[in-house]
Order: structure tokens, then C-alpha cells, then sequence
């Protein structure tokens, strides 16, 4: 009970209460796996990485023989770039699951990343050896589009897709990656919206692949198209946040870009964010498009209070700077606007420190 209330605060972005909820799981029973990984997800995404690492530590002593913690450890030291000790933990959860997708397709992603494409592909095929997986399949015909076999990569997808094995939710991100595969690299746009239109009937509440679907009309100039794409699938049900997010920042961006430059973008822009925050309240990347909207159309406190609020939900580089060049553009008669400049501090400073940096540079915004 505790668990699920934890995951709901940290769902509706009272991160700080979902911390707390989640320590007193831990106090209650120290060899909870599920909290130990919440716990450490929710400190690495607020930014206390060195918390996060802590976290990790004690969890996998007290839950040694958790692949998913091992993994998750994996991952956050990849991500801040410690590649050698993101081996050991990879390596450590295989001992445990010899041929785990999840742990798999991770470790291959970052050796494809750095290049030793071998030592992915052993890992891809570990897995599918194992059995049918969505996720590995795409970054093996992925890795075989890299090295330039197209027609390798088609087959890839072709197999995946049809496999009798998979869901057709499973099937989905396999339509998805084999329809960029077609646009990008053989330059089939009919083909690749034939797949795109195959995978929304496959599972027509996915969206991601509206958003994939609409993005693909706009590339091929049919803009109406694409607004309307965007406007049925926002009535649908969204579990997903960040995809919901996703879904009305597009549609917002689409709508905006039909007005000229130098003319406010159309009301419908702010309707459209604004029922994306009331369906969505945690996902900052729409404050953060709420602020680019709000500072175009010249509103520029109200623009200044988005930005805000993207960053207390999650502090992120492209918030940041998108309020800096605001400040800067608002500032002309100073060479360096001092708001702008405590809030790019704050972006390179770390989250804890970022909040008492941007909240000077309002201040300071107040006084110019």
C-alpha cells in the first residue's frame, strides 16, 4: 500500500513525497527490491546522481540477487559516462539471468554507442536466442541499417513483425523502426506510412505511433493531416505521460508554426497546452512549450512563471536555456542579462543549486 502510494506522488511529480513514502517502505522492510529501485530512479532523475549511486549500493546488498537493480545501477553509471563499472553491473545481472532482454539490449545499446559493435551484437543475439523481444530485434536491425546493410535490416524488421510470438503491442515498435528504416534510408514514404497505418491498427490506443503518424504527414507537407491526427488521438485514454505530453506538444508546436513569425501564434496554441497541463500536470516539457508560446505572444511574466514550473517539476538543460534567451531578448540594453545568466548558471550547476540560482535571476529580472 505504501509502495503504490509512493508511485502515485512520484507520478504526479510530489517527488519529495514519493521519497519519503518510498524511505519509510525501506524502514518497514530493508530488503524491498521495488523501493530500493524506485528510490534510486527518483533521486538520479532530480538530479542527486551521487544519492542515487549510495542507493544503489545499499540496495544490491541487501537484494543481491536482483537482476532489475543491478541493471538500473548499470544504466545510471553508463549515463554518467563510467562506462567500465556500467560493464561490471551489466555483467553482474546476466550471472543472475543469462540471457535477460532488458539487460541485453542496454549493454548492447551502449557498446554501440562507443563502437564495438561485435560486442552488441553478441548481446542482441543472447537474447533473441532466448526468445522474441520487440526492443532487441529493432536495435539489431538497427545495428545491421549502422553497418550499412539496408536490405539485412528490412528482413530484421519483416521477421520481427510478423512473428507469431509477439503481441501486437509487441509489434508495434518493430512497425515504428522498419517504417523510419523505409523513409530514411530508401526513401519510401508511402511504404513507410503503409507501416505506420499497420501498426496504429495493431494497437490503435498507441500514441506514439499517432505522434510517428502525424510527424511522417507534416514531412510530407499534408499539415492539415497531420493537426487532425493529433486532434482525434488527444481523445483518447493516455496512461502515459510523457507520451500524452509528447502528443500536445506537438500538436501545439504544429498549430503555432501556421501563423507568421512576427504575429502571436492562435489561441488554439494556449488551449491545447493548457488541456495537455490539466490532463497532465507533472510532465514539465509542457510548461516549458507553454513559455515559448506565452514569450511569442509577448506575455513574457506569464511566460517567466512556465518556465518556472518546468523546472521545479524536473530542472532540465533545454528549460533553462530557453528562459535564459527569453531574459536576454527582454534585456537589450545590457550586454549579458543577469537574469540570463544565473539561470544558465543554475543549468550547469546541478538541480539542488539550480533552484536557488534561477529563483536570484528572477529577482534580479525584477530590477532591469
Amino acid at each position: 500500500m505504501l509502495f503504490r502510494d509512493a508511485r502515485k506522488e512520484l507520478r504526479m511529480g510530489r517527488t519529495n513525497k514519493g521519497i519519503a513514502l518510498l524511505e519509510e517502505c525501506l524502514s518497514l522492510d530493508a530488503t524491498d527490491s521495488h523501493s530500493w529501485l524506485a528510490l534510486a530512479r527518483a533521486e538520479a532523475w532530480r538530479g542527486n546522481g551521487n544519492v542515487a549511486r549510495s542507493l544503489f549500493q545499499n540496495g544490491t546488498k541487501a537484494c543481491p540477487d536482483n537482476v532489475h537493480l543491478w541493471q538500473a545501477w548499470a544504466v545510471h553509471e553508463r549515463k554518467a559516462g563510467n562506462l567500465d563499472e556500467a560493464r561490471e553491473y551489466f555483467s553482474r545481472a546476466l550471472v543472475l539471468d543469462p540471457a535477460n532482454p532488458y539487460v541485453c539490449h542496454a549493454w548492447g545499446i551502449m557498446e554501440v554507442k562507443v563502437g564495438d559493435l561485435h560486442k552488441a551484437r553478441d548481446l542482441f543475439l543472447r537474447a533473441l536466442e532466448a526468445g522474441p523481444h520487440p526492443q532487441v530485434s529493432v536495435a539489431l536491425a538497427e545495428l545491421e541499417a549502422q553497418t550499412g546493410d539496408y536490405k539485412a535490416a528490412r528482413r530484421r524488421f519483416q521477421q520481427g513483425a510478423e512473428g507469431s510470438d509477439l503481441t501486437p503491442e509487441d509489434r508495434v515498435p518493430l512497425f515504428m523502426a522498419w517504417a523510419r528504416l523505409e523513409e530514411q534510408h530508401f526513401g519510401r514514404t508511402d511504404v513507410a506510412l503503409d507501416i505506420l497505418v499497420r501498426a496504429g491498427q495493431e494497437n490503435p490506443e498507441d500514441i506514439k505511433v499517432a505522434i510517428a503518424l502525424a510527424q511522417l504527414e507534416l514531412r510530407m507537407g499534408n499539415v492539415d493531416s497531420a493537426c487532425d491526427i493529433f486532434e482525434s488521438t488527444a481523445q483518447l485514454p493516455m496512461g502515459d505521460a510523457r507520451a500524452g505530453g509528447g502528443l500536445y506538444n506537438a500538436w501545439a508546436t504544429v498549430e503555432a508554426r501556421k501563423a507568421p513569425l512576427d504575429f502571436p501564434p492562435p489561441q488554439k496554441v494556449l488551449h491545447i497546452l493548457q488541456e495537455g497541463i490539466a490532463r497532465f500536470p507533472a510532465e514539465q516539457s509542457l510548461y516549458q512549450t507553454l513559455g515559448t508560446i506565452l514569450e511569442r505572444s509577448g506575455n513574457y511574466s506569464a511566460a517567466r512563471e512556465a518556465f518556472r514550473q518546468s523546472i521545479t517539476i524536473h530542472p532540465t538543460a533545454p528549460a533553462f536555456v530557453a528562459w535564459a534567451l527569453m531574459e536576454e531578448r527582454i534585456t537589450p540594453h545590457f550586454p549579458k542579462s543577469p537574469s540570463a545568466a544565473s539561470i544558465l548558471a543554475a543549468e550547469r550547476s546541478g538541480a539542488n543549486e539550480a533552484r536557488r540560482l534561477f529563483e536570484r535571476g528572477e529577482r534580479e529580472s525584477t530590477c532591469y
